[in-house]
């Protein structure tokens, strides 16, 4: 079984990747009372629990009134409650907004993907590496999934203020990347590839049945193509599509299309 704490961390990806607000709920001192250490839930923008667990009924529907309370401003972050267990008079719930950020899943930890993680932590975002053999050299903070990308896009889609850029267009799970992130909310889908890889690409997709809506999602290559520019300057490339795409600049986009 997963702990209440990875199940809590699981529904606040979710909860971002839908572009929802969401309120993390703990205990002040959670050792005081025998609660599993890390004991969280999360509630929606809506107070309804999406995940998680502070060991009891009470102490759970405690946790959505407080979340109410913050959502609507009507109150401290911060409420004492009846110990259930009874083992102290009183324990304090802390509850924590999380609004939505918009997510970069970089897939793949190529010289163009590490490139790209790290210019995105200059932005109002977060990055995500997905990497199946794990990474390294990579900033501080990243967050790194040593997962299969399509597994992973399935389980946390990404939301509409979010993009996906794969850089490994030689990887066995590329094409089933791409095909789940077409599939998604994600505002922009990229693939940094060479002149090459970027027509076997879109032909592969194609054949591989993925709408013919769904394709013209696609910038491929992205930023511009591997074999005419540095790594540094694709991921760049890419990142700069991927800001215009989010603010709904697509003359710019189209312009660069290729």
């Amino acid at each position: 079984m997963a702990s209440t704490a990875s199940s809590a961390a699981d529904a606040l990806n979710r909860a971002r990747a839908a572009g929802r607000r969401a309120v993390l709920v703990t205990l002040a001192d959670p050792h005081s009372h025998g609660v599993e250490p890390g004991a969280a839930i999360v509630m929606g923008d809506d107070a309804r629990p999406l995940g998680g667990t502070l060991g009891t009924d009470e102490l759970d529907a405690a946790a959505g009134e407080l979340a109410r309370a913050v959502l609507d401003e009507a109150g401290a972050p911060r409420r004492s409650v009846p110990d259930p267990a009874g083992t102290v008079a009183s324990v304090e719930l802390v509850a924590e907004i999380h609004e939505p950020r918009p997510a970069v899943w970089v897939l793949g930890a190529t010289e163009a993907g590490r490139a790209l993680v790290r210019l995105v932590r200059a932005l109002p975002a977060e990055a995500t590496l997905v990497a199946p053999g794990g990474a390294v050299d990579v900033p501080g903070g990243t967050e790194v999934r040593a997962d299969q990308p399509p597994r992973l896009l399935l389980a946390a889609p990404p939301g509409p203020g979010d993009a996906v850029v794969l850089c490994d267009a030689r990887a066995g799970w590329a094409l089933e990347s791409l095909r789940v992130a077409l599939a998604s909310d994600a505002v922009y889908v990229g693939a940094i590839a060479d002149q090459a890889q970027a027509r076997l690409l879109h032909r592969h997709l194609a054949d591989a049945g993925v709408p013919a809506s769904h394709l013209p999602r696609l910038c491929c290559p992205a930023g511009r193509p591997l074999d005419a520019a540095e790594p540094g300057e694709v991921a760049l490339g890419a990142l700069d599509e991927a800001v215009a795409a989010r603010r709904g600049e697509q003359d710019r986009l189209a312009a660069r299309a290729r």
